[in-house]
């Protein structure tokens, strides 16, 4: 976040202008946490296969069905499954998704504006932001998580 040249590598780099600009990322995961704390429907409900309505729920304001609150990404390579449902297992799941979400879920509800259209994502930019989205994570608490999970029975 600090534009930080030598904290990152070229590839980390590249993903960092992809989540900036055209992964248009930046729209909604835009505090020090990465999160607007703010609450969009990325399209995951189309009221048969995904039923949870989200915030609908509590506020039973239509304008409110299928959203959820923007997660932060601090991270977030360490914190699969990912979306609300666990319905996403790895990084690149996600990228491929947010790419075109119409193409996955083609009945999704009340998708964000954001969303309206594919995004359009080389291969190479969606390998350098998820490169980028692995920086998120701090080195420290992966190194805290891995020698603790040793010491845990399997």
């Amino acid at each position: 976040m600090n534009d930080d040249s030598t904290a990152m590598s070229a590839q980390e780099i590249r993903g960092r202008t992809v989540f900036r600009e055209k992964g248009k990322c930046l729209e909604c995961h835009f505090s020090p946490d990465f999160t607007g704390d703010e609450f969009r429907s990325i399209g995951l409900f189309d009221g048969v296969k995904h039923r949870d309505s989200g915030r609908y729920l509590i506020t039973h304001d239509l304008n409110d069905l299928g959203k959820f609150k923007v997660p932060g990404l601090r991270n977030v390579a360490i914190t699969a499954p990912y979306m609300h449902d666990g319905s996403m297992h790895t990084l690149r799941e996600i990228i491929d998704y947010y790419d075109n979400p119409q193409a996955s879920l083609p009945s999704g509800k009340n998708r964000d504006r954001l969303l309206s259209k594919p995004l359009g994502l080389s291969e190479q930019e969606k390998q350098d932001l998820e490169s980028f989205l692995r920086t998120l994570t701090d080195d420290r608490f992966m190194t805290k998580t891995t020698s603790s999970n040793k010491h845990q029975p399997r």
